[in-house]
């Protein structure tokens, strides 16, 4: 936890599982957040070429149910063309010294290196992700977190018991770049699906942020270390550590149930919800405070890119399918002939 978490004193009460299950609900049917979540799983099946294509029924059994691949193909064209380019990070220098334009190229440098060992780490290419996200659907979310676990046992300096020497600084700084090399990256990211999200649109920014995310169930029980009431039918074995992947709300195929974890964060707590109940050790405060440690990006007005094709190709499916059809009606008038 940052020294930020414990120092700043919380401004809002503890958030309770009963609010948090009310403000996602309330907040997931807001006008605009509706029409974005709406627009997204359009557009999301004609990425995937599942459309329904309408046609008049007395077609149906003729039609060849033709769909065209315009929205598949834009979406490919304008991700490569926004990322065409490798990010470059900039550091903007505390004043115009020799010496702080030096350590703001360390910076720099120190940057692009974090980037890139974390897509190695997760074997993805966050920013390509976070781009597709802005193009389907009109928002990118990419999470940043820390990870303390990872460093937790970073070699200490010991000292001899007997002659109280302390242990050499060249033998201690041998044994600190070894683990460094070994360890994982104390921080990682992600892009997170932006149906799995919901943001509150404050006067001078997000005010706070909700994920929700559906895991199997033995994950969530040996992660936070829960076992649900047996007449669930969600029975927890903590030896079973399934994919912790999470899938937006309704989209996770699994055959040994799933449980529901809701996150929270504003800037003060920072709160876990399993299943409608309150992890355990949560409320806490929040780490990041008074940031969210979310990062969105957004198309002009939150606008798919794609939406230009939204009624177009459907329209043109139909037409397709229609004169397709009538052909094979044709062909079938001159046969009986």
């Amino acid at each position: 936890m940052t020294k930020a978490a414990t120092k700043r004193k919380p401004q809002t009460p503890k958030p309770t599982s009963e609010y948090l299950q009310e403000l996602y609900q309330s907040q997931k049917q807001n006008g605009e957040e509706a029409r974005l979540r709406s627009t997204a799983e359009t557009l999301r099946r004609m990425i995937r070429l599942e459309q329904k294509v309408d046609v008049p029924r007395e077609y149906a059994s003729v039609a060849p149910a033709f769909r065209s691949t315009f929205v598949r193909d834009a979406f490919s064209h304008m991700t490569a063309a926004l990322t065409q380019k490798p990010p470059v990070a900039h550091v903007e220098p505390r004043d115009n010294t020799e010496t702080a334009r030096r350590a703001a190229n360390v910076a720099e440098r120190w940057d692009m290196a974090a980037l890139e060992t974390m897509d190695t780490e997760r074997d993805a290419d966050t920013i390509y992700e976070a781009a597709e996200a802005v193009v389907r659907d009109g928002e990118g979310v990419i999470k940043v977190v820390d990870r303390p676990a990872a460093w937790a046992n970073f070699p200490r300096r010991t000292t001899d018991e007997k002659t109280g020497d302390v242990e050499a600084a060249e033998d201690y700084s041998k044994r600190s770049e070894l683990f460094k090399k070994g360890a994982p990256f104390p921080l990682a990211w992600r892009a997170v699906d932006r149906l799995s999200c919901l943001f509150s649109e404050g006067e001078w920014g997000d005010e706070w942020v909700i994920e929700y995310g559906e895991y199997p169930t033995p994950f969530l029980g040996n992660r936070y270390k829960m076992r649900p009431d047996i007449r669930t039918g969600y029975l927890v074995n903590p030896r079973m550590i399934l994919g912790g992947k999470p899938a937006p709300e309704g989209m996770l195929a699994t055959q040994r149930g799933r449980s529901v974890k809701i996150e929270f964060f504003d800037a003060d707590w920072w709160h876990v919800l399993i299943d409608g109940q309150d992890a355990p050790g949560f409320p806490r405060p929040n780490p990041y405070a008074p940031h969210l440690p979310y990062f969105r990006a957004k198309a002009p007005a939150s606008e798919s890119m794609l939406y230009s094709l939204l009624y177009l190709v459907p329209t043109f499916d139909t037409a397709v399918d229609l004169y397709a059809a009538g052909l094979d009606r044709l062909a079938d008038g001159l046969e009986q002939r």
